[in-house]
């Protein structure tokens, strides 16, 4: 994975994932676990106490996040293009929210949109990839909910994958749309759930099993104010 310019380091086995390893701003010992989600302060026993979001300095909260973000952006999505937001399309096939790799042939299915509605804290993942007998070209769509669990987004990954390579084809091309960031670092948060750091275990996973992305609209709604639909 890409080099960690930030105070923090990440490991998906670690209990919690997240540890603060620098000094910031007079402050350490944070750690960060993206799944309940849950910050924690190393205690004078040696253990760790919870600790309430609030709680955590602003800047120890924005290192986490611009760690992750960097560790996103110059790993697994390293110079992949954007996907620019289209206009709306009627989705024939489509896919709802925690459904895994649903699986279509966009060949024989031309005249038709395969895809799904209404990420907002979600990433919807497309895999597509050529059969090598037809040519056809073929895909599976992901819209995934949980994936600030490392071993959900690597089952994901691994399902999409697979069900392609069934089908004995080429190289497999990945796409992720979606996504809201701030819960971590905005003020005005309450109605915000994901940030970098709790997306990034999807993105881990990825670079674990070799994942290629051609292509990526992350994250298309920030702010959390309007959702993204995504169809190919």
């Amino acid at each position: 994975m890409a080099d960690n310019m930030g105070a923090w380091d990440y490991d998906h086995d670690g209990a919690p994932q997240w540890t603060q390893t620098d000094e910031i701003e007079g402050n350490s010992g944070y750690s960060y676990d993206p799944v309940a989600p849950q910050f924690y302060h190393e205690n004078n026993a040696g253990g760790e106490d919870e600790v309430d979001k609030a709680q955590v300095p602003q800047s120890v909260r924005e290192n986490l996040e611009n760690t992750a973000r960097g560790l996103t952006f110059g790993g697994v999505l390293d110079g992949v293009p954007e996907l620019p937001l289209g206009d709306e399309v009627n989705i024939d096939t489509e896919f709802n929210q925690g459904t895994v790799a649903m699986f279509v042939d966009l060949t024989e299915e031309e005249d038709e949109w395969f895809g799904s509605e209404g990420a907002t804290p979600c990433l919807i993942v497309f895999a597509t990839a050529v059969k090598t007998s037809n040519n056809h070209l073929l895909a599976t769509g992901s819209h995934l909910d949980n994936v600030y669990n490392y071993e959900y987004s690597y089952a994901a990954i691994k399902k999409m994958i697979d069900e392609l390579k069934e089908e004995e084809v080429g190289a497999i091309s990945f796409y992720v749309v979606g996504g809201e960031v701030g819960c971590n670092t905005n003020p005005n948060s309450d109605t915000l759930t994901m940030d970098y750091s709790r997306y990034y275990p999807f993105f881990d996973a990825a670079y674990d099993q070799d994942v290629t992305f051609v292509g990526q609209n992350f994250p298309s709604n920030p702010d959390g104010t309007t959702t993204t639909s995504a169809a190919i």
